[in-house]
């Protein structure tokens, strides 16, 4: 598993959060899952720089949800790179294929 904390900022540290449906999130640390609940719209998780790694791996559709859902974050910034690694990539290997 990846280190987390190359990834996210823990906004809440040593805080509990409970959620509908009876789940309590410790934030003494950064949670296992902290890349599911940041894309459901987790608030007490905000991406470092190095989040572009981590969010690349995510298909194209996913991070536009995203980037619309974080829109006037500083995490914008930060999805919008990733996204544009991906549309970058995707277009390169389409010109390839064209050949």
């Amino acid at each position: 598993m990846a280190d987390l904390n190359k990834y996210f900022n823990n906004l809440l540290p040593g805080g509990k959060i409970y959620q509908s449906g009876g789940r309590v999130v410790c934030m003494k640390t950064l949670p296992k899952d902290s890349l599911e609940l940041y894309i459901k719209g987790f608030k007490y998780l905000s991406l470092k720089e190095d989040a572009v790694e981590l969010l690349q791996k995510m298909c194209e559709d996913d991070l536009r949800y995203l980037l619309e859902l974080k829109k006037g974050t500083a995490d914008a910034k930060i999805i919008k790179k990733a996204l544009s690694m991906i549309s970058s990539s995707v277009s390169k290997k389409s010109r390839r294929s064209k050949k």
